[in-house]
């Protein structure tokens, strides 16, 4: 009898110790990109360029969303756009460029230079995965969605209730491809990384990971809020 109590014991045990997050359950998810005119995010961003040598700029970016207007049957939002430099400039008065951005049961589309990307896919669930091109004629490219729910901080900015979008993760000796964009909950976007790199591949680089040429973009959220 008590070998008896003790393996039911050890198999509890071991049942709760694998629980993953595919145990979170399924939630909307249109709260991790609030929608709604007046609606606007800051952030620094900073670019690190690789070709014949590593060229670094920084930036900041404002989003606003402006207006809206129909377009058979669906409401669209405007998305203006402003850079500067940095923070001891003003924002210029026209927008950058305008994007747009619509939200359905089941999923949040934003045009970025006439591309349109399924950025979230509703409902929420760990792991679910979705082709994010599947609106433009770019070949199949798929998210997945992790860690709902979960904190996350950078700097001195913490979140406590976040998801993460991995939109790719590949690496080999030559290339690596890596981007991920992390949401807010009642926030939106707080986080982003893109490495777009090609590594040397002469014999004496192989394996060690010395970028030839690429792109690394860094993007962090410093305000929000409704204008």
């Amino acid at each position: 009898m008590k070998q008896f109590f003790l393996i039911l014991f050890v198999t509890m045990l071991l049942s709760s110790c694998h629980k993953s997050d595919d145990a979170v359950p399924a939630i909307n998810g249109t709260e991790y990109y609030p929608v709604a005119v007046g609606n606007f995010w800051i952030y620094n961003v900073h670019d690190t360029y690789y070709n014949n040598g590593q060229f670094d700029t920084t930036f900041q970016v404002k989003e606003v969303i402006h207006d809206t207007f129909i377009f058979e049957g669906t409401v669209i939002y405007e998305l203006y756009r402003f850079y500067r430099h940095s923070d001891t400039i003003d924002w210029p008065f026209q927008p950058d460029s305008v994007w747009t951005l619509s939200e359905d049961p089941y999923q949040l589309t934003i045009t970025e230079a006439s591309t349109e990307y399924i950025r979230l896919s509703f409902p929420f669930y760990n792991n679910k995965q979705w082709d994010g091109n599947r609106k433009n004629v770019s070949g199949a490219d798929d998210y997945i969605l992790k860690n709902i729910g979960k904190p996350y901080t950078y700097d001195t900015f913490s979140y406590s209730s976040t998801c993460n979008v991995e939109e790719a993760h590949s690496k080999d000796l030559v290339s690596k491809d890596y981007r991920n964009r992390i949401y807010a909950e009642n926030i939106g976007l707080v986080y982003k990384k893109y490495e777009s790199i090609q590594y040397k591949t002469d014999p004496s680089f192989i394996g060690l990971d010395i970028i030839d040429f690429g792109k690394i973009t860094e993007q962090k959220l410093i305000d929000y809020g409704k204008q």
